[in-house]
This record gives structure tokens, sequence and C-alpha cells, in this order.
């Protein structure tokens, strides 16, 4: 799922608002299972060179639509993979006098699950989105933070996690002009498994 991105302003007018996303999948079969979901949010729109405008930030990406996220069951103890990404949407670029859009932050709680009584993999990750780039006299927009927080527990054959999360990364600064390179975003896990 991707969100869209912000349309570029003409002379004298901000970047586009870029869109959000959001997706989810609910599988459930008798023998193996997989789920996969992938949200990416929509890239800011980039402002006008001719005045001092803003580009689009980046648009967040969400992994839920209502109570759902992403899950897999098996009915009859078939092996379960259960995977969760989400990536923000980069800011949009700017140049002359107009303003960098920063990257979109994105967090996951408990995004991914499954039940089997059979084997249970379950993947979760999230990167913040990219600050967008200045070749002008401002300073490039930042990384958009991450978070991706997973517990889960219960009685399987076998229970594998992997958590990541990634900082988004900062805009680029053209060399020679004015301003900084955007900050890059801060990135947290954690995880905790319970196999009975």
């Amino acid at each position: 799922v991707n969100g869209g991105q912000g349309g570029s302003g003409g002379s004298g007018a901000s970047g586009g608002v870029a869109g959000t996303a959001a997706g989810a999948i609910a599988l459930t079969g008798n023998g193996d299972v997989q789920a996969t979901a992938t949200v990416t949010g929509g890239t800011g729109g980039s402002p006008g060179s001719s005045a001092s405008r803003s580009a689009g930030n980046g648009a967040g990406a969400y992994l839920a639509v209502g109570a759902i996220g992403v899950e897999g069951n098996s009915l009859n103890g078939g092996s379960v993979s259960v995977t969760g990404t989400v990536v923000g949407g980069r800011g949009g670029s700017a140049s002359g006098t107009g303003v960098s859009g920063h990257g979109a932050a994105v967090s996951l709680n408990d995004a991914v699950n499954g039940s089997t009584t059979g084997s249970l993999a379950l993947t979760q990750s999230a990167t913040g989105g990219g600050g967008g780039s200045n070749s002008g006299e401002q300073s490039a927009g930042f990384g958009g933070d991450a978070v991706s927080n997973l517990s889960r527990s219960g009685s399987f054959l076998a229970l594998t996690m992997s958590v990541n999360s990634t900082g988004g990364t900062g805009g680029n600064k053209s060399a020679g002009s004015e301003g900084i390179g955007g900050a890059g975003g801060s990135a947290t896990t954690s995880a905790s498994a319970t196999n009975t």
C-alpha cells in the first residue's frame, strides 16, 4: 500500500501534502499460512523556486485498519509466517529560498500476530521517512523517527521473532550553499517472546 505523492508547487506556491497510507491483512487456512503487508507513506511535494515556500512533509504509514493489523492463523497446526513493514514518507526537496520537508515518523506496537500449534514466525519492521534535500539557502529536512515494539506469548512448536526499527536518513545539503544537512531520525526497538 502506497500513499500518494504531493504535487509540486508552481511559482510562489508551497509543495502539496503527501497522502497517508494504511493497510491490514488477516489470513486463515488449514495448512501453512503466510501473511505479509508493506505500507509506505507518500512523499511531500516540492515548492516553487521563486519564493520562501515550504515543501510538503512526508506522510505517515500505518499497519492497522480498525482493530486488525497483520495476522495469520492455521487451524490445523501448520507453519505460520507473518510480516508487517511500514516506511514513513520522504520530505519534499527544495531549492532557492524554499524550505525542505521532513520525513514522517512511524510507530508499530504489536502490529503482527498469529495463531497455530505449529511454528510461528513474526517479523515487524519500521523505517522513518527520509528528510528532503536542499540545494538553496535553507537546511535540509530531518529524518523521521522509528519505533517498533513487539511482545508475544503462547504455546507453539517453535516461536521466532524479528523486530526492527531504522531512523530516517537526514536530507542532503548541496555543497557551497547556506544551511546544513538534515539530522537523521532516532530508532527504538523492544521485543519480548514467551513460548510455554
